[in-house]
């Protein structure tokens, strides 16, 4: 186990900065023993993941910039009349430039950006980044195809779990739905760490009842927390 710490720590910062808003190195290495000890009890492997976000926000300075812009156009403009003015055309310039240098702070922030994103797309790219990761992280690649992943999108505040065909034939979809709901109002209170030990512990259970542990229970993929942008 100390063997994949090292690997995973010469490719990828342990507690990236934006992680430490939400969870703490102690909380880190309590998930860690979490998945630890649920996976002493089953042949499955549990892989937790929490990502910054799923969703693009390349556009979300431009929605910004333009609804600053059209602000000062329908309240400013006609008390001061420029619109008459030949100056009008620069001064427009020098409102859209400075709309545009405020909304690249403002796009940052983690509300604008759930502001700006369209809950359908939300819901669409989280599914899209977690089927990507399912495979990124091998969590598709355990020998008896018993790996699950728990995979939490921070921006969005939204959770999903995939697990792999063996899991599946097992344990359907709809398994998994009160895990869900329960990480995502973790997201939502601030508990991210309690709530995704919870869920490590619940799914060790679930996975004990159909995949019992082995003569030689190995330890396929990392138990460390996998945080990512």
């Amino acid at each position: 186990m100390e063997i994949g710490k090292m690997e995973i720590g010469k490719h990828r910062k342990p507690h990236p900065s934006w992680a430490e808003s939400f969870m703490t190195k102690e909380e880190l290495h309590r998930v860690s023993d979490a998945v630890d000890k649920a996976e002493r009890s089953t042949a499955g492997q549990i892989v937790p993941m929490i990502v910054r976000r799923s969703s693009t926000i390349a556009h979300v300075p431009w929605v910004i910039t333009l609804i600053l812009l059209l602000t000062f156009m329908v309240f400013e403009l006609p008390k001061k009349g420029l619109m008459a003015e030949a100056s009008f055309s620069w001064i427009l310039f020098a409102v859209a430039a400075a709309s545009y240098l405020l909304s690249i702070p403002l796009a940052k922030t983690v509300w604008m950006q759930r502001l700006f994103v369209p809950i359908t797309d939300q819901a669409f790219q989280v599914e899209a980044r977690a089927l990507l990761e399912f495979y990124q992280s091998k969590t598709n690649q355990t020998k008896e195809h018993t790996g699950v992943l728990l995979f939490l999108s921070l921006m969005e505040r939204k959770a999903v779990i995939l697990a792999d065909e063996g899991i599946a034939k097992k344990l359907p979809p709809e398994t998994w739905s009160k895990i869900c709901q329960e990480l995502v109002q973790g997201i939502g209170s601030g508990k991210t760490a309690d709530v995704l030990i919870t869920a490590i512990e619940r799914s060790g259970e679930l996975l004990a009842k159909h995949f019992p542990p082995t003569a030689i229970n190995q330890h396929e993929l990392s138990n460390q927390l996998i945080l990512k942008e």
